[in-house]
């Protein structure tokens, strides 16, 4: 099976991308729906995804630049 779910001129969609996408929005709703069983505001709760997920992706980035921007002082320091 091809890795790649789409291609566009150089913008490359990979399958993980599209599942990774696709329980994203399906976890979204049913928080939603299981919020509104137990009493919690809507918008409290969007707000909640909203802050957790876009927290997690500045800590996943900025861990990454970290990561490279240490790999790369340590291979100058011993050169």
């Amino acid at each position: 099976m091809n890795s790649i779910f789409l291609k566009i001129g150089n913008i490359y969609i990979y399958w993980y991308s599209v599942i990774l996408l696709i329980g994203f929005l399906l976890g979204c709703f049913i928080v939603i729906k299981e919020s509104k069983k137990i009493g919690v505001d809507k918008d409290k709760m969007e707000n909640f995804i909203y802050n957790f997920y876009s927290g997690s992706y500045r800590c996943i980035t900025s861990t990454k630049i970290f990561q490279l921007s240490y790999h790369y002082t340590i291979q100058i320091q011993y050169e």
